[in-house]
């Protein structure tokens, strides 16, 4: 009984060997080619033998049958013959059997030409061509070999943000506004190199030496007589009209300031200390109106008056 092989010959062009890493076929397709050893090669050898082997088993018991009915010696012997060759010939089966055996677990053990089950779940998922091949040709979606090295060439984040945030380097939105606002250098070089605009430092040095001694001569002038048209005024300053004024700003018009800070702003009155008069015919010192318009004193003056008469005459006995 000859038992029949699987040879390279049988597996050739057959099932995903040899295939690229990504084969350009459908989900069925894909399918088909994976399982394709196993359904044309494998199976049909294991039919085969083991329609091989019915047949002689059968045929062994026929034939098994037929000599048990010979009672003679040499049906006996022939019988005994019969079985030492019915057994080389299940050996020699077994023998076959266990070789197929051995080759269908090796081939089935072969993780190259087989795919397990995350892989088929893996293929049985994957993108058709046509869609991996338009998603392939996108290069909005994809980067170039130069944009690669050059991103990777980039500054981490890390360092950036650190740059970023160093306001050493960087100039402010306000710094901006205040150097685009200032004049260009060629024409500030310009202006510097006018020395018709400018001073030297012999010129600078004169002029502010006379200024301080015009100064004081000024000073000297407010002090003995600050302004005036017809009256006198004395202080730092101090102006005056037809009356007086006397003391550091004190001011007067007709009437008579006297004290720093005091104004007498109308015709004949009069202002002590510092504040403002501008009523006519009238005596203020400080904020206080000590005598009317009219020459009477106010009422709120009198009591005060009365109390130190009252004093007095207590002290005197009069």
């Amino acid at each position: 009984m000859k038992m029949k092989r699987i040879t390279n010959a049988d597996l050739h062009g057959r099932g995903v060997w040899n295939q690229p890493d990504t084969p350009g076929l459908d989900r069925l397709e894909m399918q088909r080619k994976v399982e394709e050893i196993a359904r044309e090669v494998i199976i049909p050898v294991i039919n085969d033998n083991s329609d091989t082997f019915e047949q002689f088993a059968e045929n062994t018991d026929n034939r098994l049958d037929e000599k048990a009915d010979k009672t003679d010696l040499q049906s006996q012997l022939d019988e005994k013959a019969d079985r030492s060759e019915l057994a080389a010939e299940r050996t020699a089966r077994i023998a076959g059997d266990n070789e197929l055996q051995t080759n269908l677990n090796a081939h089935s053990a072969d993780n190259v030409r087989h795919i397990n089950v995350q892989e088929r779940a893996n293929w049985n998922n994957m993108t058709p061509i046509t869609m991996f091949n338009t998603h392939n040709n996108d290069n909005v979606r994809h980067i170039t070999g130069a944009e690669r090295n050059s991103w990777n060439n980039m500054t981490p984040v890390s360092t950036f943000n650190a740059h970023d945030n160093n306001n050493v380097r960087h100039i402010t939105a306000q710094e901006r506004t205040n150097w685009n606002s200032m004049t260009p250098m060629w024409v500030f070089g310009n202006h510097t190199n006018d020395f018709e605009k400018h001073l030297s430092l012999t010129d600078r040095e004169t002029w502010n030496a006379n200024i301080k001694m015009l100064d004081e001569v000024l000073d000297n002038v407010r002090t003995i007589a600050a302004g005036g048209t017809g009256g006198f005024a004395g202080g730092w300053n101090a102006g005056a009209g037809n009356g007086g004024a006397v003391g550091r700003t004190a001011m007067a018009e007709h009437g008579f300031a006297g004290g720093a800070s005091a104004r007498s702003m109308s015709n004949n009155n009069i202002q002590l200390g510092s504040g403002e008069n501008i009523d006519e015919l009238t005596f203020q010192v400080y904020q206080f109106c000590m005598m009317n318009s009219d020459g009477t004193i106010p009422p709120e003056r009198i009591p005060q008056i009365g109390d130190i008469s009252a004093s007095l005459t207590a002290i005197l006995g009069v």
